[in-house]
């Protein structure tokens, strides 16, 4: 379950309290309570301002010194997608400028041990973008909290063949420690 999933709403089974309404999250199968609302309606713009300001969050920690589109994130979420499927979608549209990539040290490892490095959401660039990153001569890269890769991927809502890709943060830690 992704974490746009795990916000939710229900109505209180309490007959005395019919119009009270629980706007809670699921962690680890226990639902953690968020506030209480005095209506339906209430209950889902919560839940929708949560999920917009949870993948707007995300958005800003990738890119902290743009401005940020709420109005395209809404519509992502209004058409149902997921986390991973918003913000790739949201990149396809705000693509990264890769002149805010600082190079690190450091290798990839093989491909199957490299792979379960990464985490999504992947950020879509452009062939040029891939070139001109990969004529530098580094692997990994700093995008502001994130360390990322280069590699051939496809992300949702777009065509590109390449895409930024970050680590876990375990193997982020480990490439950064070793800076």
């Amino acid at each position: 379950m992704s974490c746009l999933e795990s916000i939710k709403y229900r109505q209180c089974s309490d007959e005395l309290k019919p119009d009270l309404w629980f706007v809670y999250r699921e962690e680890n199968g226990v639902n953690v309570l968020i506030e209480e609302r005095q209506s339906e309606d209430a209950a889902q713009k919560l839940c929708s301002e949560l999920r917009l300001d949870l993948v707007a969050d995300y958005i800003k920690s990738v890119v902290s010194d743009r401005l940020i589109d709420l109005e395209l994130i809404q519509t992502l979420l209004d058409t149902g997608d997921h986390f991973i499927e918003v913000v790739e979608k949201y990149f396809q549209q705000y693509m990264i400028n890769i002149n805010e990539l600082k190079p690190l040290k450091g290798e990839c490892k093989n491909f199957n041990s490299q792979v379960r490095e990464l985490t999504r959401p992947y950020f879509a660039i452009t062939d040029t973008d891939q070139c001109a990153l990969m004529e530098g001569g580094a692997d990994f890269f700093l995008l502001n909290s994130k360390v990322v890769t280069i590699g051939l991927a496809s992300s949702a809502g777009g065509d590109n063949s390449y895409a930024l890709m970050p680590l876990n943060s375990e193997s982020a830690n480990a490439l950064l420690a070793e800076q």
